[in-house]
C-alpha cells in the first residue's frame, strides 16, 4: 500500500518518543507525586465537607445557647409574676407549678443535647485538625516531588525533542489519510499498525476472513475486524 512503509517508520519514532514519555512518568518520583496530588484532590472534597460540618454544629451550638438565654429570660419574667400572684389561688399555684415543670424539662433536655453537640464538635474539631496537618505535609511533598520530576523531565528533555522532531519529520511524509486512521486507532492501541503473520492479526492474534487477506494483497487499507488496528503484510 502506497504510504505503508513511511507509516511503519513513522509509527517506530513514535513509539519510541512515547516511550521516553512513559519512561519518565514512571519514574518513582513522577508515580510518588501522582499519588500525592490524588490525595490532595479527595482530601480538598473531604476538607469541604468537614468543615462546613463543623461550622454546622457551632451554629447549633450557639442556636442552643441562645434558647438558653431566652428560657433563662422567660423564667425570670414568669417569677415575677408568680411573685406577685395570688398564693392562696391553688389554680394559680398549680398552673405556675406545671410551667415551670415544663420549662425545668425543656432545659434538660437541651442541656443533654447541647453537651451531646459539643462532645461531637470537639471530637470534630480534632479531626479537622489532623487533616489539616496531614493536607499540608502532603502539600510539602508535593512541592518537594513537583520539583525533582521537573529536574527530571529538564535532563530528559534535548533526548525528547530530538524523539519528538524525528516522529515530526516521519509523519510528514505519510499520506495525510493513514496519518488521520493512525492517530485513530492510537486512542485505543499504542501500536495502531499490526503484520499479519500468516492470516492472523499480530496485534490480537485472530484470524482474518479471507476478503481481508484478499484485500491486503491488492493493498488496499485494512483494519482488523476484532481489535480495530491498521493491518500490513511483511515485504
Amino acid at each position: 500500500m502506497s504510504g505503508m512503509n513511511e507509516l511503519l517508520s513513522y509509527q517506530e519514532a513514535d513509539v519510541r518518543f512515547d516511550k521516553l514519555e512513559a519512561a519518565l512518568r514512571a519514574s518513582q518520583n513522577s508515580k510518588r507525586l501522582a499519588k500525592v496530588r490524588q490525595f490532595l484532590e479527595e482530601q480538598k472534597g473531604v476538607l469541604q465537607k468537614m468543615t462546613a460540618s463543623v461550622e454546622g454544629r457551632r451554629q447549633a451550638i450557639q442556636a442552643t445557647s441562645d434558647r438558653f438565654d431566652l428560657y433563662e429570660k422567660r423564667y425570670q419574667e414568669t417569677m415575677e409574676k408568680y411573685q406577685t400572684a395570688n398564693k392562696e389561688d391553688l389554680e394559680t399555684v398549680a398552673k405556675y407549678s406545671r410551667y415551670f415543670d415544663q420549662l425545668a424539662a425543656r432545659i434538660a433536655s437541651e442541656r443533654r443535647e447541647f453537651a451531646q453537640f459539643v462532645n461531637v464538635l470537639e471530637k470534630e474539631e480534632r479531626q479537622l485538625a489532623d487533616m489539616r496537618i496531614k493536607i499540608a505535609k502532603a502539600r510539602k511533598e508535593y512541592d518537594e516531588l513537583k520539583v525533582k520530576v521537573e529536574e527530571e523531565r529538564a535532563a530528559a528533555k534535548e533526548e525528547l525533542e530530538a524523539a519528538k522532531a524525528e516522529a515530526d519529520r516521519l509523519a510528514a511524509a505519510v499520506p495525510a489519510n493513514l496519518l488521520e486512521e493512525y492517530r485513530r486507532v492510537k486512542r485505543n492501541h499504542t501500536m495502531p499498525v499490526a503484520e499479519v503473520q500468516g492470516s492472523k492479526c499480530s496485534g490480537c492474534n485472530m484470524e482474518l476472513p479471507a476478503v481481508s487477506m484478499r484485500k491486503l494483497k491488492e493493498q488496499e487499507l485494512v483494519e482488523c475486524d476484532n481489535c480495530g488496528r491498521l493491518l500490513y503484510l511483511p515485504q
